[in-house]
């Protein structure tokens, strides 16, 4: 009896998320863009937030 975990189950899809790897035929500027342009709105979200809690306004 093979007790063994597939190979299939312990792949790791992290790689998937890697600027290198293809993204479904993207190219990589456009992912750096995006990934970019993401990490910005983010960015301004949390430093509105955490005004918001000091007590100022928009």
């Amino acid at each position: 009896m093979n007790l063994e975990t597939p190979h299939v189950a312990k792949r790791d899809t992290r790689d998937t998320l890697r600027v290198d790897a293809p993204l479904g035929g993207a190219h990589q500027e456009e992912i750096r863009h995006l990934l970019d342009t993401t990490v910005d709105t983010l960015r301004s979200r949390r430093n509105v937030t955490r005004d918001l809690y000091r007590g100022e306004s928009w």
